[in-house]
């Protein structure tokens, strides 16, 4: 079952009208973490992890910036409920590797009082914390699965 919210309208567009935060405001999250990587392949790597899981909305290498959705469920009852955690991405080139900064875009839900005033908000905005650091965390395992497991590659 979908829940009706204010990304609603932008799957039905195919996220023609979908705009990510700027780069000033993505790098003041404190969900960030460094990389002692090139640009190129955190970049690479870091799709390599989106693709598994998330829908790509906005995507710019030039830029450094991606927008993705994170859809998560939960089975309650007999129904089944999701909600659409929207993020942005920075990557920035530093001296010794890569910054990644991420961007919870919890904003757009809760501007929308009908969403924000549930009971149960304050454990959504946990979630959006908690998807960002496991997002750090895949891009980490990612990095060093060459590493760790030689024979996947």
């Amino acid at each position: 079952m979908r829940n009706p919210g204010p990304l609603s309208a932008q799957f039905e567009t195919g996220f023609a009208r979908f705009k990510p935060q700027n780069k000033e405001q993505i790098k003041n999250s404190d969900l960030r973490r460094h990389y002692s990587f090139g640009y190129d392949r955190v970049w690479d790597e870091t799709l390599e992890v989106l693709h598994q899981y998330a829908v790509i909305a906005h995507i710019s290498k030039q830029e450094g910036v991606i927008s993705y959705i994170d859809i998560d469920g939960i089975l309650l009852g007999k129904k089944l409920y999701y909600w659409e955690f929207p993020f942005t991405i920075y990557m920035e080139k530093v001296s010794d590797g890569t910054m990644v900064y991420v961007y919870p875009m919890e904003e757009i839900f809760s501007q929308d009082r009908s969403i924000s005033s549930w009971q149960w908000w304050g454990d959504i905005k946990k979630g959006f914390t908690q998807k960002s650091e496991e997002l750090l965390e895949r891009i980490s395992v990612q990095m060093e699965a060459g590493n760790r497991w030689p024979w996947l590659e």
